[in-house]
């Protein structure tokens, strides 16, 4: 069986803990103040689309009131956001270069482009 796998419905606004094609568990979910498209930009208010994994896991001690005990960082930005952003040149190529060789690698991408960065699933009042 493969392993679990986060699964957001944007228009929907959920998140779905999956197991194969089984729905787990399901969560509310809050975006940024674009919700519905891709996000392309730092400071586009968008929610990225597409498959990333979990990079990096974060824990406040004590629980931050708005983000709750835990955070997960996502690999945004992937290749495909890379890609684009090379053709669309909003990235240089040593920019684009990094972003893959992180991705490759499984850790975090590079987070300070003009592509932005650090977007987390977490919890928080909403």
């Amino acid at each position: 069986m493969p392993p679990g796998r986060i699964k957001i419905l944007k228009a929907e606004r959920v998140l779905y803990l999956m197991k194969g094609k089984q729905k787990i568990q399901s969560f509310p979910i809050g975006l940024g103040f674009n919700p519905t498209d891709d996000k392309i930009k730092l400071g586009d208010g968008c929610t990225p689309e597409g498959r990333f994994y979990i990079c990096e896991t974060l824990k406040f001690r004590p629980a931050s009131a708005v983000y709750g005990p835990v955070s997960f960082r996502i690999s945004y930005p992937n290749v495909e956001d890379a890609r684009r952003a090379l053709r669309a040149k909003l990235i240089t190529r040593k920019q684009y270069l990094s972003i893959v060789k992180g991705i490759d690698k499984g850790v975090m991408p590079n987070q300070r482009t003009p592509l932005g960065g650090s977007i987390k699933i977490h919890g928080g009042d909403y």
